[in-house]
This record gives structure tokens, sequence and C-alpha cells, in this order.
């Protein structure tokens, strides 16, 4: 539980760990990969990246669920966690991706329940 930083602090800090992730994206690509809820119909030309965004939906809810846009704080996620997280934001490199994605989770939806066509 975290008891010395706001859960809006650690909010934000989630999500800024989630843009990171996405970063290479432009903003229009960003919102439809960070929508998790019902189905997302992409429309545009040639070469705008619609596959792309498709993928990195599709990787968006396999490894954070729906954490972008949610403010729901899973119960173990304590202090330690924020720091870890920050630690890992500021570029400290003996913290493992994984340990920081594993912070960030917010829901197991399961692979086998995506559909894309």
């Amino acid at each position: 539980m975290l008891s010395n930083y706001s859960k809006e602090n650690f909010l934000a800090l989630r999500r800024t760990y989630i843009e990171r992730e996405f970063s290479f994206l432009n903003d229009m690509q960003k919102k439809a990969v960070f929508k998790i809820e019902g189905p997302l119909l992409l429309l545009a030309g040639a070469g705008s990246g619609k596959t792309t965004v498709i993928v990195n939906r599709i990787a968006n809810i396999i490894r954070y669920g729906d954490a972008y846009e949610s403010d729901f704080i899973p119960a173990n996620i304590g202090d330690s966690d924020f720091e870890i997280l920050k630690a890992y934001l500021d570029g400290n490199s003996d913290i493992p991706k994984e340990c920081a994605d594993a912070i960030c989770k917010n829901s197991d939806i399961p692979p086998w329940s995506i559909l894309a066509i």
C-alpha cells in the first residue's frame, strides 16, 4: 500500500512509463494503442502505420492491461514499487525492465481473448 506517495503521483508515474514505451508512435496512434475496451476500427491511408498500431495495441493489452487509463492501483503496490519505477524512469540500469513492467501491469487479459482481423 502506498503510504509516502499519493495515488495521483503513482498513476502519473505509471502513465509516464507506459507513454515512454510507445514514444515512437504519433499522438493519434497512441490514442488507438491505449484504447483497451471494445473494438477498434482503424481507417487510414497506405503506409500510415495501421499495422504498427494493431501490433502495439495488442502488446499494450497483454503487457499492461488497462493500466494507462485506469485509476486502479493493485493492493500489493507499495512505496518500494514507486521508488523502483521512479529509479527506472530516471535511468537506473540496475533495475530490470521486467520489474518495471510488473509494477505497471494492472490486469491480466489473456492473449487468447484478443482477435485481430
